[in-house]
């Protein structure tokens, strides 16, 4: 055997993951019947979802080929073909699942054919009344209430091998007295999954997943503490916000969504489970949404703090990790909106204000983040380069044509995975929207068509000629083609000039006789 082809079976068969990625993240469902697809790399646009979301979802995909499983927001489960799986519960106009980070799916550990899908509800008052999928109104309660952690297994062979939940693994309860965080991590020996929530106070629940099922949970008290309480009449509700492991599963961030609270950081040990080493990044308002980048460098975390000497709130803060010690790394806090000149989101511009909105990685290796606000459900925030230092992570509005007709349009949350899928991916370069612009026929004797990368969003144009005197006007906001009939001007050289995305753009056309 030569050398080359030792080199070639040491790498298919000892490093597999190098060769066959991982694309469990391949379909995202999320919102009021949204979706993005991310089959071809670039995110495209899913028409048909049926989910029903305000925050918690989760969607899985074959790991292999990228083939849609199901999606659910936790109380209700859709199969590959967007229906309701007969099994699941079927009161889908009273569960908009307002609980952010409330839905994980996980595979069950050597069985190919069934996954685990966990979920968090609000339980509370003295009747044991059970409320699902919305946020607690505090006017029905008078007594004991927390949120609780269960879970269902959806086996893929059932229902004709459309998927169904199985009738005796059906929401079985795990543990009460949590909050809203849920995430995983791989163990270290590929055994199986460590399953992390946070009680109320300090208790973090770790539970370890392996062939057999799952152990009793290991409780560890770290870190700030997180409640929720009824005080002179108001509910006080300091759970809210995520829990988030680094890619390499060596990490752990925790945020609380308050006026103002602690931020923090703590290491894992994905063999033990352990939860270590504690740090507190500082006091943070309206910390909500937290990830860190694909490569494990870099910590982003929503924050309303001001910035120095003036008014504005930071948006996104970005950590450094590389840094040698913790003072460094907080020293290092900088937003990467206010001030950067290479963004598109304007200082002025709503909605920059997304401090209860999550942060989200993708299989493009880029951070997908929603927007605020019900004329804005089609914008995202985009970082497009998450590796990267401060403004050259490249973060701009992305607008996706979702147009959903469904009433209920605001969402604040992604899907939640875990975070091992995008350990370590280089973000994929896409088309700048200035080349993704294409005039054809050019030269044109008459109609011309301009075609524009939807993704891209919106766009207007004039034409010009060059003299710079405006022959012509198109002021609606366009997406996609547009075709344009010049017959009427005299030959020449004309100007076309676009805004795009934030941007004046110039492309040339010729008319001929």
């Amino acid at each position: 055997m030569t050398y080359f082809f030792k080199i070639f079976f040491l790498v298919i068969f000892i490093f597999p993951q190098l060769i066959f990625a991982q694309k469990e993240a391949t379909h995202w469902n999320f919102g009021p019947k949204l979706g993005l697809d991310f089959t071809n790399g670039s995110p495209s646009i899913i028409k048909n979802s049926a989910l029903l979301s305000y925050r918690g979802c989760a969607s899985i995909s074959d790991k292999k080929t990228g083939e849609l499983l199901f999606y659910s927001n936790g109380w209700h489960v859709w199969d590959r073909f967007n229906d309701l799986m007969p099994n699941s519960h079927q009161n889908i106009d009273t569960c908009i699942n307002g609980l952010n980070q409330s839905v994980l799916i996980l595979p069950i550990p050597g069985n190919n054919y069934e996954y685990y899908l966990f979920y968090i509800t609000f339980y509370g008052n003295e009747n044991n009344a059970l409320y699902l999928c919305s946020a607690l109104d505090p006017g029905d309660f008078t007594g004991n209430y927390y949120y609780q952690l269960s879970y269902s297994v959806i086996d893929l062979r059932l229902n004709n091998g459309r998927g169904d939940i199985r009738d005796d693994k059906k929401d079985i309860l795990l543990q009460t007295h949590i909050d809203l965080k849920l995430t995983a991590v791989p163990k270290t020996d590929s055994t199986g999954y460590w399953l992390i929530t946070h009680g109320i106070e300090n208790s973090f629940f770790n539970y370890q997943i392996n062939s057999s099922g799952i152990d009793k949970p290991n409780e560890q008290k770290i870190g700030s503490s997180h409640r929720i309480y009824f005080k002179d009449g108001t509910f006080v509700d300091k759970v809210s916000g995520e829990l988030k492991a680094s890619p390499n599963g060596k990490m752990l961030a925790c945020t609380v969504a308050d006026n103002k609270y602690p931020f923090d950081v703590f290491d894992f040990d994905a063999l033990t489970g352990i939860i270590s080493n504690h740090r507190n990044f500082g006091d943070i308002i309206d910390q909500y949404g937290t990830t860190f980048s694909p490569d494990n460098t870099k910590l982003y975390v929503t924050s309303s703090n001001r910035i120095d000497k003036t008014a504005l709130g930071e948006v996104i803060r970005q950590y450094d990790l590389t840094l040698p010690t913790t003072e460094d790394i907080i020293k290092s806090a900088k937003s990467i909106i206010r001030f950067n000149p290479f963004t598109n989101i304007s200082e002025k511009s709503y909605p920059v204000d997304i401090a209860i909105n999550t942060l989200h990685l993708a299989p493009d290796g880029k951070i997908y983040i929603a927007t605020s606000g019900l004329e804005n459900s089609n914008l995202m925030y985009v970082i497009s380069k998450p590796n990267a230092k401060g403004f050259d992570c490249d973060i701009n509005y992305k607008y996706f044509d979702f147009n959903t007709s469904y009433f209920f349009k605001e969402y604040r949350s992604l899907p939640n995975f875990i975070q091992s899928y995008f350990n370590n991916l280089e973000p994929i370069n896409e088309t700048d929207c200035a080349d993704a612009l294409i005039i054809a026929p050019n030269p044109t004797n008459g109609i011309i068509s301009i075609k524009a990368k939807e993704a891209c969003g919106k766009y207007s144009f004039t034409i010009a000629n060059m003299l710079g005197q405006i022959v012509k006007n198109e002021s609606a906001d366009l997406i996609g083609e547009k075709e344009v009939d010049i017959k009427s001007l005299a030959s020449g050289i004309y100007l076309i000039i676009f805004n795009f995305s934030g941007k004046r753009l110039v492309k040339k056309v010729i008319k001929v006789d």
